[in-house]
Order: structure tokens, then C-alpha cells, then sequence
């Protein structure tokens, strides 16, 4: 069993992501894809947490904001992803 700090600090992680995205367009900064890539990249190896149904949506979300904005890294990520969830 997890700690429920893991997910409930992650998703906190997500809301600052998106209100920096939709604010300032965070999104198009190398560092901020980069280091969302790292943090989900952390996240997926924990398969536990990764398939958790609460985690998924953020996952994803995370990544869609990066994949929009056209981040090869992130594209390459949501595939491996994929590869997670079979």
C-alpha cells in the first residue's frame, strides 16, 4: 500500500502545472517539459501508482499539456505509457 501523501502531492503538482499553463504558457519552456517528463517518468516506474485510477487522469493530463505544445519527449512518453497500462 502506498502513502496517500504520493498522490495527493502529485495531483497538487498537476493543478500548480495547469494554472502555470494556462496563465503563462508554461508549457513551451524546455525546463517545465523536462522536468514534468522526469516527474512522470518517476511516477509510471511505480506501476502500482501508475495504474491507480486516481493517478491515471493526471498522468495524462501532465502529458497532453506537453504533447499540445508540441514536445516530441512527452509524444514518446504517453507511448511508453501505453505500454504500462497493457
Amino acid at each position: 500500500m502506498r502513502p496517500v501523501w504520493i498522490l495527493s502531492s502529485f495531483c497538487a503538482k498537476n493543478e500548480t502545472l495547469q494554472s502555470f499553463s494556462a496563465n503563462f504558457h508554461f508549457e513551451y519552456e524546455q525546463l517545465a517539459a523536462d522536468l514534468s517528463a522526469r516527474l512522470v517518468e518517476s511516477i509510471s516506474e511505480q506501476k502500482d501508482l501508475a495504474s491507480d485510477p486516481e493517478c491515471r487522469p493526471v498522468l495524462r493530463e501532465i502529458l497532453d499539456t506537453f504533447v499540445e505544445a508540441g514536445w516530441a519527449g512527452a509524444q514518446q512518453l504517453c507511448f511508453r505509457l501505453h505500454e504500462i497500462y497493457e
